[in-house]
C-alpha cells in the first residue's frame, strides 16, 4: 500500500516519509504528490515545521481539507494513513457519482464515469486531493442545476480548500442565467474566501509569498507545454480524445447549458495551456479534466437523449 505515496528519493518530503515508513515502496526521482500529503496530515495545523519538508510550501499548503480530514482518521500516520487517503477518495468519488445520478436527461451509468476517469485513478493511484475536490465539484454544478446556491457556494469553497483550481467553476456560478448582478458577484468571489484566508495566513505564518509556484511552473502559452514535452503513444491518444470532447460538449452545451460550456472553456484554457512539465504524462494532464470529462460526455449523451431541450434553454434557465 505504501507505494500508493508515489515515494521519491529526490523530494523534500522525503527524509520525514522515509523515517516513518522505512520499509515503504521506494520509486526513483521525485516521486508524486501523495508524500507531500502525507507530510502535511502530520501536522496539518503546525504550518511553520511543516514547510520546512517541502517544496514551496505555501502552494503545497493550500491543499489543506484532505489531509486535514485524513488526520483524525489516522493520528498517528504510518500505513494507517495511506487507507485514509484512499477511503477520502472513494468518499469524493461517491459524492461525484452520487451527484452525476440526478443530472438531468442522463443515462444510468453516468456515474460510472467518476471511476473510469484517468484523472480518478491518478488520484487513486498517487494519494492526491484530486478525486475528493472533484467529487465536491460536481456535487456544486449539480446544486447548480437545481438552482440550489447556496449549498454550491459551501461545496466549491470545500472543493476550493482541497484544491485551488476547482474554484474555476465559479465561472458557471457566476454566469448562471437568471440571478441578479450582485448574486453574481457574490458567486463568483464568496466561495474563494475560505482558501484566500487560509492562504494568507500560511504566507503570513512563514514568512513566504503566497504567490509562488513550483519549478515550471503551472501554466504557459497556448500549446507550448504540448510541444515541448508531448507524451507520447496511448497518453497522446488520451490527451486528443479528451480536449477534443471537452471542445465538442463546449459546443453542444452553448445554449442549454451555457454556464456549465463556460466551466469547460475555462478548463480546455488550462488544460491546453499547461507546462511541460504536467503535460509529459497522463499522471499530469488527467488531473486537469477530472470534473470536465464526466460533465461532458454527460451533455453529450443528454442532447442524443433529449434533443428536443437542446434547441432552446429551458425554462428554469431563463432569467426570471
Amino acid at each position: 500500500p505504501t507505494a500508493l505515496l508515489a515515494i521519491g528519493p529526490d523530494n523534500a518530503s522525503y527524509p520525514l516519509v522515509h523515517r516513518e515508513l522505512p520499509h515503504a515502496h521506494v520509486f526513483e526521482g521525485n516521486g508524486f504528490d501523495g508524500m507531500v500529503f502525507y507530510v502535511i496530515a502530520r501536522r496539518p495545523f503546525d504550518v511553520r515545521a511543516t514547510s520546512k519538508e517541502m517544496y514551496v510550501p505555501t502552494y503545497r499548503l493550500r491543499r489543506i481539507l484532505y489531509p486535514m480530514l485524513a488526520k483524525p482518521l489516522s493520528p498517528s500516520g504510518g500505513v494507517g494513513l495511506v487507507y485514509a487517503f484512499a477511503a477520502l477518495s472513494l468518499v469524493g468519488i461517491a459524492i461525484g457519482g452520487w451527484a452525476l445520478s440526478r443530472f438531468p436527461n442522463g443515462p444510468p451509468w453516468l456515474p460510472i464515469t467518476m471511476v473510469v476517469n484517468a484523472g480518478t485513478i491518478c488520484a487513486l493511484w498517487t494519494s492526491t486531493a484530486d478525486a475528493l475536490a472533484a467529487g465536491l465539484t460536481v456535487a456544486a454544478i449539480g446544486a447548480m442545476l437545481r438552482r440550489r446556491f447556496t449549498a454550491a457556494i459551501i461545496l466549491l469553497a470545500l472543493a476550493g480548500l482541497t484544491r485551488e483550481t476547482s474554484l474555476v467553476a465559479v465561472v458557471a456560478l457566476a454566469a448562471w442565467p437568471g440571478i441578479s448582478v450582485r448574486r453574481r458577484v457574490a458567486h463568483l468571489v464568496v466561495p474563494a474566501l475560505p482558501v484566500g484566508v487560509w492562504s494568507v495566513y500560511v504566507s503570513v505564518a512563514i514568512g513566504q509569498s503566497m504567490f509562488e509556484q513550483p519549478d515550471g511552473g503551472t501554466f504557459t502559452a497556448p500549446f507550448l507545454g504540448w510541444i515541448r514535452e508531448p507524451p507520447v503513444g496511448g497518453q497522446l491518444v488520451l490527451a486528443i480524445f479528451t480536449g477534443c470532447l471537452i471542445a465538442v460538449a463546449m459546443w453542444i452545451g452553448w445554449h442549454r447549458y451555457r454556464a456549465i460550456s463556460l466551466y469547460l472553456a475555462a478548463t480546455l484554457a488550462m488544460f491546453v495551456c499547461a507546462t511541460p512539465v504536467i503535460v509529459d504524462s497522463w499522471l499530469g494532464f488527467s488531473r486537469i479534466t477530472i470534473v470536465a470529462f464526466p460533465l461532458s460526455i454527460w451533455i453529450v449523451i443528454a442532447r442524443v437523449r433529449a434533443p428536443q431541450a437542446f434547441k432552446k434553454r429551458a425554462r428554469y434557465l431563463r432569467p426570471a
